[in-house]
Parts: structure tokens; C-alpha cells; sequence
């Protein structure tokens, strides 16, 4: 893992780091980062923190999937139906 990746997604932890490395677009060969969109890592961030504070209460895994699905068809759902009203 490139550690100037790193830096600019604004993570220090190399499980946060692989977390934020998918709401960017990046090449391997050679290595380029090709889009950042910097509010899709804002919120990308702000979950895995919500995330952490829930598993430190429960020490659910559960808890975690369900949350992780519920903001996944929330904010697709949201994206889609922007793209309806938009037409």
C-alpha cells in the first residue's frame, strides 16, 4: 500500500486506509489515483466511526452487517431516486 494514498484519504490506520482505498479510484500498473470524491469518503469515514462506537457497545458483529445494509440500500435508494427527480 502507497502511504501518500493513505495521507490523502486523511486515515492513519491501515484497516481504515483499505476501507477508505474502495470510495476511490486508483490504478496498480501504474499507480495512479484516477477520481477521489471527497464526500463519499467524508461519509465513508463518518459510518466506519458510528460503526466503531457500535461494536465497542455490543461487541455485535450483527449489529454492524445490519447497519452496514440499511446505509447501503438508504443512500443507493437515494442516489436513485435523485436521478428520477432529475430527468
Amino acid at each position: 500500500m502507497h502511504w501518500s494514498v493513505v495521507l490523502q484519504a486523511g486515515v492513519t490506520d491501515t484497516t481504515q486506509a483499505r476501507d477508505a482505498l474502495a470510495h476511490l479510484g486508483y490504478t496498480l500498473s501504474p499507480f495512479a489515483i484516477t477520481w477521489v470524491w471527497v464526500p463519499q469518503l467524508a461519509q465513508a469515514l463518518d459510518l466506519e466511526i458510528f460503526c466503531a462506537g457500535v461494536f465497542h457497545q455490543t461487541r455485535s458483529l450483527l449489529c454492524l452487517i445490519l447497519v452496514h445494509i440499511y446505509f447501503n440500500f438508504t443512500l443507493t435508494a437515494q442516489g436513485m431516486l435523485w436521478a428520477l427527480l432529475r430527468r
